[in-house]
């Protein structure tokens, strides 16, 4: 059988190009070449695995908001622990930064599954670090000199109607 006839008979694109609309295929390359389903098991575990990850982006996401109190809370903190603390919402910020993207890169495989799998991860994901303010997320004293609490606390001041 002539491939390239058959392509062009059933409008696939040809190897290695994206679609432009939604396909249910379970056969998707995610990401990069090593990342191929060719299973229905590999598809159902790749898109567990995509929800589980857009579960962490929203949590550190969420912990990047908290890491983004005001300088007042920082007032009173050593200038070590200060430094300390920019470093760690410089490097929670560029996590989060690459984590939209690789998300994002997934939600471009145009595969309805992923794309299911990616909201239903965000979505939990934010339920769950919704569900959980107000309550310590994470002991982070010894990292940024202020209990989570302390630092929601602090949004809230700021912003009431918005605290992420």
């Amino acid at each position: 059988m002539n491939h390239r006839l058959h392509r062009q008979m059933t409008m696939d694109p040809p190897m290695g190009m994206m679609h432009d609309y939604f396909v249910s295929s379970t056969e998707v390359t995610i990401l990069f070449h090593g990342w191929v389903t060719k299973t229905l098991t590999e598809y159902v575990i790749s898109c567990l695995a995509v929800a589980i990850y857009c579960i962490f982006h929203e949590v550190i996401s969420h912990f990047r908001t908290l890491l983004s109190a005001p300088a007042a809370a920082a007032a009173g903190q050593k200038a070590f622990i200060r430094q300390y603390r920019t470093l760690l919402q410089v490097v929670v910020h560029v996590v989060t930064l690459v984590n939209m993207w690789l998300i994002m890169l997934v939600v471009m495989t145009y595969n309805v599954g992923l794309f299911v799998s990616v909201i239903a991860g965000t979505t939990v994901g934010h339920f769950l670090v919704k569900s959980r303010e107000g309550r310590q997320l994470l002991p982070l004293n010894a990292i940024v000199g202020n209990s989570m609490s302390e630092l929601q606390a602090d949004l809230l001041e700021r912003d009431p109607h918005n605290c992420h």
